[in-house]
């Protein structure tokens, strides 16, 4: 058999099941809007689980700890690209900003290992292999899209500083000439729709708009109960830039003998004020809650000072394909894979229908996925113009020659000179998983650059493959036998 003809087979299938797609919508057969939205739903909810399950979880021995090496290897290569391109970004100053380092962070690392890496590793050095590109599904969570999410979302971040600052300047100049008793809030009702009008024009994690944030918010007078005969100021936060009311409570004792503590907050504090000057009882709608305060602890301050992140950490784990991995992982490396296997000996017969109804629904995922990036691809502009093909190109010289050649030397550097090897740098050769491209176009910027990068890709695919494995062959850097791996 020829060298090259598993490759050209698994690059074949590829393109022709893409090509369907774009032909079948090029023809105006489909709708493509509604049949590409229709086939993503049913691939990412049903196909797509029942792929990972399936692959990763029953068909795949991840009890061997060379597998475990490669996956080492590759989060050391993603680390290494992430580095050049923070580097990048340091050297070009204030012309590059944390959105475009997101752009090439995410452009350059996020390969589609799972559609197009599993098929190609199956046709060129078996199985050993495609359970390395299931396994690289994990990092796609936990490093790929964290690394891109968090540098779009430190870029907005600083944009909505910059617009809370010139937004707070201005306010404090118009409340200057105002009566000093018409900045503060006297009723529940008015701080409800205070912070409505906050959470309006929050961007984008709501929760950083929580009860506290009304960062400008500073009491005249500190609140005095009736008849507590104890007065606490402020509990202010560290001296210097981000210093404010934290977390604009007044505490309070509920009694002079009290050993718990009453939370006031800052809206109650004004009417408080108001309600003590003119000797009246601090009763009525002020909303007291009584409890011990424990929002102060580490914890609690970590998550106040660190929204950004409490935001992006929450983005991840709310994702239903990173449990669905762990779940995965688990049912492997646990063993019990044994007994859900049918092609293993220690299977247990009452439970054959669920490796086959996973079967079924797996097999139908990469086909369906790669129709529906074809039916994608109508009429999207795969150049971006002069200006854009030329940073196509660029993006493409380093994910054809130059990545794969740092694959190269991290396998040989670990001694990693079979299949786990060479599948890395094949993995590392993969074109742009669409992915990327909806996560740019969530973020609105990126889209289009994504795009010509995707298809661009896909088209160089074929030869691209062809090339590595010639390459390998000729320098003797992998002891696999292609001919008898596949």
């Amino acid at each position: 058999m020829w060298l090259f003809q598993g490759v050209l087979n698994a690059g074949l299938q590829i393109l022709l099941s893409i090509f369907g797609g774009w032909l079948c919508a090029w023809l105006k057969l489909v709708d493509p809007e509604v049949l590409s939205r229709q086939l993503n739903a049913f691939a990412m909810r049903a196909a797509f689980p029942a792929f990972i399950i399936h692959l990763l979880g029953i068909k795949t021995d991840l009890q061997d700890l060379e597998a475990w090496k490669a996956l080492g290897v590759f989060i050391l290569w993603v680390f290494l690209i992430h580095m050049c391109c923070i580097a990048w970004h340091k050297l070009r100053g204030s012309s590059s900003t944390a959105q475009t380092l997101g752009i090439n962070c995410l452009l350059l690392t996020t390969n589609n290992t799972g559609c197009i890496g599993w098929p190609v590793l199956i046709a060129t050095v078996g199985r050993q292999g495609a359970a390395l590109s299931m396994l690289l599904g994990v990092l796609f969570f936990v490093q790929l899209l964290p690394a891109a999410i968090t540098c779009f979302e430190y870029h907005k971040f600083l944009q909505e500083h910059q617009l809370e600052g010139s937004t707070s300047n201005k306010a404090a100049a118009d409340e200057s000439a105002a009566p000093e008793q018409a900045l503060l809030p006297t009723t529940m009702g008015q701080a409800k729709q205070q912070k409505e009008e906050q959470a309006a024009t929050g961007f984008p994690h709501e929760f950083r708009y929580c009860y506290w944030s009304n960062a400008d918010y500073v009491p005249s007078k500190p609140a005095t109960a009736a008849g507590t005969g104890s007065i606490k100021d402020d509990v202010r936060a560290p001296a210097g830039d981000n210093a404010r009311p934290y977390p604009n409570y007044v505490e309070v004792s509920s009694s002079p003998n009290s050993k718990g503590k009453t939370k006031l907050s800052s809206v109650a504090h004004g009417a408080a004020t108001a309600a003590g000057s003119a000797g009246a009882s601090c009763v009525g709608d002020l909303e007291v809650k009584e409890e011990v305060v424990h929002h102060r602890g580490c914890f609690g301050a970590f998550m106040r000072n660190h929204p950004l992140l409490v935001h992006i950490t929450a983005v991840q784990l709310k994702s239903f394909h990173l449990w669905l991995n762990v779940i995965a992982i688990a049912l492997s490396v646990s063993g019990a894979r044994k007994y859900l296997d049918a092609d293993s000996p220690l299977a247990l017969p009452a439970l054959g229908w669920l490796d086959g109804v996973l079967g079924w629904f797996s097999s139908a995922c990469i086909p369906v996925l790669l129709f529906a990036n074809g039916v994608w691809m109508v009429g999207k502009d795969i150049t971006g113009g002069k200006r854009g093909q030329i940073q196509v190109s660029l993006l493409l010289l380093l994910k054809l020659a130059l990545l794969p050649a740092l694959m190269v030397g991290l396998t040989q550097l670990f001694h990693m000179r079979g299949t786990y090897g060479l599948s890395l740098v094949l993995l590392s050769s993969c074109p742009l998983a669409p992915l990327a491209f909806l996560v740019c176009q969530q973020y609105g910027v990126g889209a289009e650059l994504a795009t010509s990068v995707t298809i661009q890709g896909v088209l160089l695919m074929l030869p691209q493959m062809m090339a590595v494995i010639k390459i390998s062959q000729v320098a003797g850097l992998y002891d696999v036998d292609l001919l008898k791996a596949a």
